[in-house]
Formats: C-alpha cells, sequence, structure tokens
C-alpha cells in the first residue's frame, strides 16, 4: 500500500535574530504534537482504502480484500467469525476513540461499516490494527 500524504507547516521566524539551537529546541517542542497529527493522517487515509475495498468489490476481487474486514457473525452464540468480506458504508460513531501512543493520546473518529452478509456492524480500522474486541471482551490478538 502506497499511500501520499500532503501535511503543511508554517513557521515564522524573526530575521537575523534566529540561532540554529533555538530552531531545534522550537522543532524538539512540536515533534511530539506534529507525529500525532501524521499518525492521525496515515490512519484516516489506511481507514479509506480499508473501506474503499470493502464497499467496492467489483474493482477490487476477494484476493484485494483479504485479510480486511474481520468480524464475528451477528446473533452468532458460539461468536464465530463471519466470511462475508463485503460492507455498507455507516458513518462513524458518535464519540472518538482514543488510542495511546508513544507521541501522546490519539482522538481518532472511528468509521463504522454493515456487513452484507450477516448484518453486523463493526469497525475494519480497530479490526486491522487488531485493536477490535471480541464478544468475550478481551482484544484479538490473533487475526489470521
Amino acid at each position: 500500500m502506497e499511500r501520499e500524504i500532503t501535511i503543511a507547516l508554517r513557521l515564522k521566524l524573526a530575521i537575523g535574530d534566529v540561532t540554529l539551537n533555538e530552531i531545534v529546541y522550537r522543532l524538539k517542542e512540536l515533534r511530539d504534537d506534529l507525529m500525532l497529527q501524521i499518525l492521525a493522517e496515515i490512519l484516516k487515509s489506511y481507514d479509506d482504502l480499508i473501506c474503499e475495498r470493502l464497499t467496492q468489490t467489483r474493482i477490487y476481487p476477494s484476493k484485494a480484500r483479504r485479510g480486511l474486514g474481520r468480524h464475528f457473525n451477528r446473533g452468532d452464540p458460539e461468536a464465530r467469525w463471519c466470511r462475508g468480506r463485503k460492507a455498507r458504508k455507516r458513518g462513524y460513531r458518535s464519540d472518538l476513540r482514543e488510542l495511546s501512543t508513544v507521541f501522546g493520546r490519539l482522538k481518532l473518529p472511528i468509521r463504522v461499516v454493515e456487513c452484507c452478509k450477516c448484518g453486523a456492524f463493526y469497525s475494519p480500522l480497530l479490526s486491522a490494527l487488531r485493536l477490535a474486541v471480541t464478544p468475550a471482551g478481551s482484544p484479538i490478538l490473533s487475526t489470521r
């Protein structure tokens, strides 16, 4: 997967009154905030890619969707995996998901889709990142 993300950075420097150390220290202060913004853009792009593949099945055959959109069957008492890999977009969760990273806490809107086979609602980004939760309440450790 190769995606291009464009990020603009604006800064003001006083001409002749700035030393190299001042610039370096200022960048060091901005580093974590910048990295969180970059991470947010990467995750949004990845979410768009996954949802595009799950919703446009004429363009993306089943091999191009392999490993994406894994979820449990809706209403299955044994909590078996659904084999459906076609979904409809259903918007975003009402609350932001907060992820803890080495750069700080990232708040991210999470897209929800509906499986065309079993009708389950799930978040394909969380499944792809292995952050989804099983019906028993424990995180998914192995998705394959």
